[in-house]
C-alpha cells in the first residue's frame, strides 16, 4: 500500500496578476481597435481565462490543489494567491 505525503507548494502573489490582468484588458481593446485581431483574441481569450485562477487564503487555511484529480500540493502560506486556473481548489482549517 502507498502512503502518501504532503507535499507543500508556493504560489505566486495575485496582486501582480491582478495588476497583468488589467494591463491585458486594456491590450486587447488596443489591439481590437488597432484591427490585429488575432493579438486581440489570444489577450481576451487569456483575460477570459486568468479570473478563475485568483483565490483568497485566509489565516490558519490550507488548500489543497488538485489538477485533474491528481494530487499536486498543499498551500499553507495566507494571502491573495495566484494558481493554475485548470486546477481545483479545496479549503481546510490548518493549525499550525
Amino acid at each position: 500500500m502507498k502512503t502518501s505525503t504532503e507535499k507543500i507548494i508556493t504560489a505566486i502573489l495575485g496582486y501582480l496578476m491582478f495588476l497583468l490582468t488589467f494591463m491585458l484588458i486594456s491590450g486587447s481593446i488596443y489591439f481590437f481597435t488597432q484591427q490585429f485581431f488575432l493579438f486581440g483574441g489570444i489577450s481576451a481569450l487569456i483575460v477570459t481565462v486568468l479570473p478563475f485562477s485568483f483565490m483568497i487564503i485566509n489565516p490558519n487555511e490550507a488548500m489543497v490543489i488538485t489538477l485533474f484529480g491528481v494530487y499536486k500540493g498543499t498551500i499553507k502560506e495566507n494571502g491573495f494567491m495566484l494558481v493554475n486556473p485548470f486546477s481545483r481548489a479545496k479549503k481546510f482549517l490548518y493549525v499550525p
